[in-house]
């Protein structure tokens, strides 16, 4: 309802607890917007989040770059040598220990089957 005067606390003409459980619809429409807001989403909000064509468009593009994430899982050096450097002392010892624990799953994995 809208206020017709401007007398008074605002609180005054809101109707706060007295209003009744949202109906479905309503609490859709809630959740969709507390999402948009913060920027966080809940289930119910995810479930009914309508995407734009700008975001359709950008999905494939998502997928790529957790193939690019997948890949630097696979060689930690990867990022480096992308970008025409050196890779770090760092990455270069989780590469190695990297290597060297899959050698050990290996040979593990050859003793069972034994």
């Amino acid at each position: 309802m809208a206020r017709l005067s401007h007398v008074g606390n605002p609180s005054v003409y809101e109707a706060g607890d007295q209003r009744g459980p949202r109906t479905e619809a309503e609490q859709r429409q809630h959740d969709i917007e507390v999402m948009k807001d913060t920027g966080h989403t809940s289930k119910k909000a995810a479930e009914h989040e309508h995407r734009t064509s700008q975001q359709r468009r950008e999905f494939p593009h998502k997928r790529e770059e957790e193939k690019e994430t997948e890949m630097l899982k696979i060689d930690p050096t990867l990022p480096a040598q992308m970008h025409s450097n050196e890779p770090s002392r760092g990455a270069k010892i989780d590469k190695v220990l990297k290597n060297e624990d899959e050698a050990e799953i290996r040979q593990k994995d050859e003793a069972v089957a034994f």
